[in-house]
C-alpha cells in the first residue's frame, strides 16, 4: 500500500526515529513499535490483509470518527488511518495521527504529503512473528517452532532478523497463523528493499556532511540560522545555500567566493571586512530580489517617483513600508537587510531580472539618512544602471574615497530631496537658520525638517546646534 502522512511529525518518527518538535516526541520503544506497525500496513495489498494479524487489532471507528480505521501500536498507543481504493491501484492508506488510546477518538486535521518513504531501520518479518506470538494466548514460541518443524534456536534466529523468511516457511506460517503467504513474502521483500534504501540514504548523508563542512568554510552559517534560512536538515540546508548563492554545485560556491573576495578587497583594503559576510549579505539581497514581483520599470517615470518618495519622507509614517510600496509601484524592487559583522555595506543597487533593485542596511534609525540613501540609489538607477544592466553598486559605510559615479549620485540625491531653487530661496531669504525656521520651512515646502536640518549641517557646518527636530525613522 502507498502511505500518506497527514502530519510532518508522523513521517519524521518513521523515517528519522524522532520528531523535530519536542511536543511530538515519544519513547524509543514506542517509536520502534510505531515504525513496525506502519511497515505492516505498507506490506498489505488490501485492507483485508490486516484482519488476521492479531497484533494489529484492526478496527473501524464509529461515532464522530466514522470513516476512520485504527490499528494497535502497543497497549497505550494506536494509529488512526483512512484507507481508500484509487482506480486500479492498490489501497491507499493515509496515516491520521498517533495518539494515546484514551483520547484517540479526537479527530485531527492536516495536509497530507506523499512520497517514497524509508524507515530509520528496516523491519524484519521476524518482528511480525514475535508480535503475533505476544498477541495470541493459544500459541508460544516453542509451540510455533514445533509446528514449523524447526528447532527453537532456528526460529529464534528468524525472530531476531538473523535469517530470512523463505517461501516454504511463509506457506507454513499461513497454515498456522492464518496470515497469507504472499503477505509474508512481501514483508521479506520490503525488508530487503528498505535495507538497501537505508544504506543508500546513509551514503548520501555522509556525502552531505562532507559538502556541509566545505560550505561552512565559505558561508557564515550563523546568520543563515539566525534569519531562518536554514532548518534541521543538512540536505535541505545545502539546497537552500545553493539557491541563495545562485550556484548549482559546491565548486560554483567556492569559485563565487574567490571572485567576490577579490572584488570586495579591491574596493577597500582599509576597512575591516569579512569576505564571507560580505558575500552572504549580497547573496541574500539578490536572492530576496529574485523572489519579488513588481511592476514594469520605466526610466521616464523617475521624476514622478522622486516626488512620491519625498511625500513619504515628509509624512514619515510607516516609512519603510510606504517606501517599498512606492518603489514597487514604479518597478523597483526593494530589500531591507540586517547588519552583519564586519560588513560595512550601506546600500546595494543592481538589476534583478527585468527590474532595478535597491538593497539597504538599516544601519541608522534616522529619516534623513534613510531618505538620502534611497535617493542615492535611485540616482544610480537613473544615471548608471539604466545604461548598463550588468553594472552593480555597493556603497560602503564611512568609505571616504568616492568615485565619480558616487559623487554624481550624491548630487542627484541632494537635488531631489531639496531642489536647487528651494535651497537658493532658503539661503537668500532665511539666513541665519534656527530650528524653528527649519520646522516652518519644512511645512512650507513639504520637506521633512530632519532632511532640511541635515542639508544645513552639511552646507553650513550646523552640527553643533541642539535641536528638538525629530530625526527618528518611523
Amino acid at each position: 500500500m502507498e502511505i500518506k502522512f497527514e502530519k510532518d511529525y508522523l513521517q519524521q518518527l518513521y523515517e528519522d526515529g524522532k520528531a523535530k518538535n519536542k511536543k511530538d516526541r515519544f519513547q524509543k520503544v514506542v517509536i520502534r513499535k510505531y515504525k513496525s506497525s506502519i511497515d505492516k500496513l505498507r506490506t498489505a495489498q488490501r485492507i483485508e490483509d490486516l484482519y488476521p494479524i492479531k497484533s494489529l487489532n484492526y478496527e473501524k471507528l464509529i461515532g464522530d470518527k466514522k470513516g476512520l480505521e485504527s490499528i494497535k501500536v502497543d497497549q497505550k498507543y494506536r494509529i488512526e488511518f483512512i484507507s481508500s481504493i484509487e482506480g486500479e491501484e492498490p489501497n491507499c492508506i493515509t496515516i491520521c495521527s498517533i495518539v494515546e488510546l484514551s483520547n484517540h477518538y479526537k479527530k485531527k486535521q492536516g495536509i497530507m504529503t506523499t512520497q517514497i518513504i524509508t524507515p530509520f531501520e528496516a523491519t524484519h518479518p521476524g518482528t511480525l512473528i514475535k508480535d503475533e506470538l505476544d498477541s495470541r494466548e493459544d500459541i508460544t514460541q516453542k509451540d510455533l517452532a514445533k509446528e514449523m518443524g524447526v528447532k527453537a534456536s532456528f526460529l529464534n534466529e528468524i525472530l531476531k532478523g538473523k535469517r530470512p523468511l523463505t517461501a516454504d516457511y511463509a506457506i507454513i506460517l499461513e497454515k498456522i497463523l492464518e496470515i497469507p503467504a504472499d503477505y509474508w513474502m512481501r514483508f521479506q521483500s520490503q525488508y530487503e528493499i528498505d535495507k538497501a534504501r537505508i544504506k543508500e540514504k546513509n551514503i548520501e548523508r555522509i556525502k552531505n556532511i562532507e559538502i556541509w563542512e566545505i560550505i561552512k568554510e565559505y558561508v557564515p552559517v550563523k546568520y543563515f540560522k539566525k534569519y531562518k534560512y536554514l532548518t534541521d536538515s543538512i540536505e535541505q540546508d545545502i539546497q537552500s545555500i545553493m539557491r541563495i548563492y545562485n550556484v548549482s554545485t559546491i565548486d560554483g560556491l567556492v569559485n563565487s567566493a574567490a571572485k567576490n573576495k577579490f572584488a570586495f578587497f579591491r574596493k577597500s583594503d582599509k576597512l575591516q571586512i569579512d569576505e564571507k559576510n560580505m558575500l552572504a549579505w549580497s547573496s541574500i539581497a539578490t536572492y530576496e530580489a529574485r523572489l519579488q514581483k513588481v511592476n514594469k520599470f520605466y526610466l521616464d517615470n523617475i521624476e514622478q517617483l522622486c516626488i512620491q518618495l519625498n511625500e513619504v519622507f515628509y509624512n514619515n509614517v510607516q516609512t519603510i513600508e510606504n517606501t517599498k510600496r512606492v518603489l514597487n509601484q514604479f518597478g523597483i524592487k526593494f530589500i531591507t537587510m540586517p547588519k552583519f559583522e564586519k560588513t560595512p555595506i550601506d546600500s546595494y543597487s543592481f538589476w534583478s531580472d527585468d527590474n532595478p533593485t535597491i538593497a539597504l542596511t538599516l544601519r541608522h534609525n534616522r529619516i534623513d539618512n534613510f531618505a538620502f540613501t534611497i535617493m542615492h540609489e535611485v540616482g544610480h538607477i537613473a544615471i548608471h544602471l539604466s545604461k548598463n544592466r550588468n553594472a552593480e553598486f555597493i556603497d560602503l559605510y564611512k568609505y571616504k574615497h568616492k568615485s565619480i559615479a558616487e559623487k554624481e549620485v550624491d548630487l542627484f540625491a541632494q537635488s531631489k530631496l531639496i531642489s536647487e531653487n528651494t535651497w537658493d530661496e532658503i539661503i537668500e531669504n532665511h539666513i541665519p537658520l534656527n530650528e524653528d525656521k527649519i520646522i516652518d520651512l519644512g511645512s512650507s515646502f513639504r520637506i521633512n525638517p530632519a532632511i532640511l536640518l541635515g542639508r544645513a549641517c552639511y552646507e553650513m557646518n550646523f552640527y553643533a546646534i541642539k535641536t528638538k527636530i525629530d530625526k527618528k525613522l518611523k
